[in-house]
């Protein structure tokens, strides 16, 4: 274990935590998440080591998850769906979209954990990333609402349409035919089996 002031660089700190294992040269991976502005000091300060991307050694790992962090995973899932609908109890007409969101970020922040949520109204819920235009919730309308939360670093990401007040028959149809389609990929997925289709040139479709 190495200490490191803020007057110095950590950059030599590590630099020189590697030497004095007696490595000098040779290759050190980065896995994806590390800024660009450490590992580019650590090369700097490591004339003789080569940076490379540690992502093929470190997503296998992450991709197979232990009791526990499913666990952690399973908790950060069931305390977002739990927000949202603590959130939609005091959903009323005439709040924005921003105003909505806040009440998930500030259901969250009570139990101590960072969550948010995008939330989208009506005709703006169809556009694939939503829309920062400011958007008044009224009765009859579509609420997306797409978000999660973070516990102990394991994010969940959960999407959840609402409607205030009663759907129309359009939309409980076009509901149910999603519901449908998830019903059938989930009764079809199993190990092994590939989560899409290869994509087509487009000489072959």
């Amino acid at each position: 274990m190495r200490t490191w002031e803020e007057d110095a660089s950590p950059y030599a700190r590590l630099a020189g935590g590697l030497r004095d294992r007696g490595i000098t040269s040779g290759r050190i991976g980065i896995e994806e998440t590390v800024r660009f502005v450490f590992s580019n000091g650590l090369a700097a300060a490591s004339a003789g080591v080569t940076i490379e991307s540690a992502t093929p050694v470190t997503s296998g790992c992450r991709g197979v998850k232990d009791a526990h962090e499913i666990e952690l995973m399973r908790l950060a899932s069931q305390s977002h769906a739990s927000r949202l609908r603590r959130a939609f109890r005091s959903l009323r007409e005439g709040m924005t979209q921003n105003e909505f969101g806040e009440l998930v970020s500030t259901a969250h922040a009570r139990l101590g954990f960072d969550g948010e949520a995008s939330v989208q109204v009506g005709e703006f819920s169809a556009l694939p990333h939503g829309s920062i235009t400011p958007q008044v919730i009224r009765q009859g309308t579509i609420l997306l609402i797409d978000g999660g939360c973070t516990v102990e670093g394991y994010q969940s990401d959960i999407s959840r349409t609402f409607v205030l007040g009663k759907a129309s028959d359009k939309m409980k149809h076009v509901f149910e035919i999603e519901r449908r389609a998830q019903d059938a990929a989930l009764a079809a997925a199993r190990p092994g089996v590939r989560m899409s289709r290869p994509s087509m040139p487009p000489h072959a479709r």
